[in-house]
């Protein structure tokens, strides 16, 4: 149930909210949309963003654990770092974790963000890159969106 939630969560593409996050100069946006950015940088990071419509009471911590149950028992990744619930001056509790996991030999680490803000929406970013490409961007996209408002 978890999963089928936090896929939800995830890769659903309904709502109406504008997504604007003030990126890093490093990365060129690809998409654009009223729910959707994506973006890369000429060192392969990935960076992505969604927001979402709120069903039901969930909380930010339902959301946190949620995804932290999805991607460290159902898909073996190895959480890293869970940085303290923030809210940022708009108001937006933002909670951040980082991820470890290999693929195909490569050790890559992936960012997930989760922030909630009044609408109810719910904003899910992440960043993902090779671990050193990643170490370079991480606390830039930290910062990005710790400071964005949408």
């Amino acid at each position: 149930m978890l999963r089928c939630v936090a896929n939800l969560a995830l890769f659903a593409f309904a709502g109406c909210s504008t997504l604007r996050l003030d990126l890093p100069r490093e990365f060129l946006v690809t998409e654009s949309s009223t729910t959707e950015l994506k973006a890369t940088t000429a060192d392969d990071a990935i960076f992505w963003g969604q927001t979402h419509p709120l069903q039901g009471d969930a909380g930010l911590d339902f959301w946190i654990e949620a995804l932290k149950h999805d991607l460290v028992d159902n898909r073996g990744y190895t959480l890293l770092r869970e940085d303290p619930v923030m809210t940022n001056s708009a108001g937006t509790r933002i909670a951040m974790q980082t991820f470890e996991s290999s693929f195909e030999g490569r050790l890559y680490r992936y960012l997930v963000a989760v922030a909630m803000r009044s609408g109810p929406s719910v904003l899910v970013a992440r960043l993902t890159a090779e671990h050193d490409t990643f170490e370079k961007h991480a606390d830039a996209i930290r910062h990005a969106l710790s400071n964005s408002r949408w």
